[in-house]
């Protein structure tokens, strides 16, 4: 199955592809919530979802809506680009 990819170009990247269909960097996310020394539950409170479905999130099993990637990204005081798949240079 080809993977769907838009292409966006952006004013401070280059123009990037990226894979719509599963595009949350699990691993980074899971790492970025350790490193800013945040729990599961306060961090799933503040995304609006379970323990258990952030749980699922970080284990690749789903990816969050686009609000609560945002919702993530603020509390952890991130890029958004910072959790979504790069493979070779371009958001994958």
């Amino acid at each position: 199955m080809t993977p769907a990819l838009t292409t966006f170009s952006l004013p401070d990247r280059a123009c990037v592809r990226v894979n719509t269909a599963r595009m949350f960097n699990y691993t980074a996310a899971r790492e970025s919530r350790i490193n800013a020394g945040r729990n599961l539950t306060e961090t799933a409170a503040a995304m609006g979802v379970s323990v258990s479905t952030l749980s699922r999130y970080e284990r690749g099993e789903g990816e969050p809506s686009f609000s609560q990637g945002m919702a993530l990204v603020a509390l952890l005081n991130l890029h958004p680009f910072d959790l979504l798949k790069v493979t070779d240079g371009a958001v994958a």
